[in-house]
This record gives C-alpha cells, structure tokens and sequence, in this order.
C-alpha cells in the first residue's frame, strides 16, 4: 500500500522537475526586453508555453515513459498556473475557466509550434512566435531571434539522452 504513495509521490516531483526546467529557463532575462518577449504576465506565459512545448516534444519521443512525463510536466505547470491565479485574488468561479482558455493557448502553441519544427520551416516558426508572444502581425527581428533561439533549443534536447531528459537533468536547455 505504501509503495503506491511512493510511487505517486515520485510521478508528482518528476513532474515538479520538469517544470521548474521549463519555468527557470522561460525565466532567463535574455530572452525579455527590446529583443525579446515582452516582461510581462502574458510574455512569461507565452515564454512557459514555448518551453513546454518544446520540452513536451521531446518527451514524446521517448515512448509510454516519455507521454507519461509530458503529462505529469502539463499537471505541474496548470497546477502552478492555478495556485498563481487564485494568489492574486481571482475567484474559485473564474479560476477553472482561466485555466482552461490557458491549456487551449497551450496546445495551440504546441501544435504552432510543431507544425514548424516538423518542417524545419524558420519563417513558420518565427511567424507563429510573433502572433503568440510579441502580440504582432507579422515576423521580424525579435521573433527571428527567438526562434533561432527555439530551433538551438529544439536540437539540444533532442541530443540529450533519454534518462537525463526523463528525470529532469540540469541543463535541459541551452543558453539563450
């Protein structure tokens, strides 16, 4: 019976793990100001998604184990969103609907963001990196630079072994 509380509590801090990757590199001031994201509530989260995103491609390279993972990461990272949601006052009633609209924006960045990588199209990429985090129209510099950004990121991981990806390794993601 206890083996089963360990073992939840170990699918939970991987799942922990994995996010704090995710939300410390989406974190990193490099990736903000005049050639970035915008340092605001929504740029981080556009900055989390792109990360998570990333990070969820990968693990769903790794079979049964690596699905598993990707969804634990998702349950932190909406389990994180929620608790900030509530902290800053918003009400029991608003916060599921909050959430919810963020896990659609979620999985259509991840699909976005698939659909480039899987073609190694960068024009795509830094198009959908433009709409989704600058908030403009069309690509230019910043979303160029943010998704070259995401491209070394993306080849990164996928040079990362399996067992440093599926326990949350230091180092996940490149430096910015």
């Amino acid at each position: 019976m206890f083996a089963f509380f360990r073992r939840q509590r170990r699918r939970r801090d991987l799942g922990r793990r994995l996010y704090a990757a995710v939300r410390e590199q989406a974190r990193h001031p490099a990736l903000y100001g005049a050639d970035g994201a915008p340092d605001t509530v929504r740029g981080r989260f556009e900055l989390i998604c792109l990360h998570g995103a990333l990070l969820v491609r990968r693990l769903n390279t790794e079979g049964e184990a690596g699905r598993d993972a990707a969804q634990l990461l998702f349950d932190a990272l909406f389990r994180d969103l929620d608790e900030a949601l509530r902290e800053i006052g918003v009400g029991d009633a608003g916060v599921g609907k909050r959430v919810r609209r963020m896990a659609e924006a979620f999985y259509g960045r991840l699909r976005a963001y698939g659909a480039a990588l899987d073609a190694g199209d960068r024009a795509l990429l830094s198009g959908a990196i433009a709409r989704n985090v600058l908030d403009a129209a069309s690509s230019g510099p910043v979303s160029d630079r943010l998704a070259d950004y995401a491209l070394a990121a993306e080849t990164a991981l996928k040079q990362t072994p399996a067992e440093q990806v599926l326990q949350a390794g230091p180092e996940l993601f490149p430096a910015p």
